[in-house]
């Protein structure tokens, strides 16, 4: 796995945040974090149920692993006071033809959100990034209804590709589209 150097980020309303590489003792707190994120966000395509089920130190440890093995792959969580509030991800693509894409994705807490972290997770990413010999693109999709995180992708200089449409289907039976984003790095 990729790692990175902690680093502090202090938000706008003055906190200081502690962003990190996840490691193998952030399990419990990382299970924490996906009941608060996914339990009000119509924002992801997982589900809360669909999060629990799977939710085992088995599975996490699996997918630990997953980002272990393999340096193409970054996982951050961002902490205060030993809480995560937020967990992101860049992964480099796992055929010959697309390693040089790496998928991104980024949660953080409501409570947390437009004060600054998502800029600071952002970047972080795209250094990591520009510094890794095989990514030379960016991806990432965001609901069309999303306007705060589609503002902060464009500020980091990502383009729409594309659109798919129709993509997500809520329980109360409106849709939305899936924007497709990018940036070279």
């Amino acid at each position: 796995m990729a790692v990175i150097e902690p680093k502090t980020v202090i938000l706008k309303n003055g906190q200081k945040v502690c962003l990190r590489s996840r490691t193998g003792r952030d399990i419990e707190n990382v299970f924490t974090f996906l009941d608060g994120v996914f339990s009000e966000d119509r924002f992801f395509l997982t589900t809360l149920d669909e999060i629990q089920a799977i939710r085992s130190p088995e599975k996490a440890k699996e997918r630990a692993e997953l980002f272990n093995t393999h340096e193409d792959k970054l996982m951050l969580v961002t902490e205060i006071d030993d809480r995560i509030i937020s967990l992101s991800d860049v992964q480099g693509g796992e055929k010959k033809r697309n390693q040089h894409i790496g998928q991104l994705g980024i949660s953080i807490l409501p409570e947390y959100r437009r004060n600054g972290l998502g800029t600071a997770i952002m970047q972080t990413m795209i250094d990591w990034a520009a510094a890794h010999p095989a990514i030379e693109k960016l991806a990432l999709g965001v609901w069309a209804a999303n306007e705060p995180a589609i503002g902060l992708y464009e500020k980091m200089g990502f383009i729409e590709e594309g659109r798919k449409v129709r993509e997500v289907k809520y329980a109360d039976g409106s849709y939305d589209d899936c924007i497709c984003m990018y940036r070279f790095v």
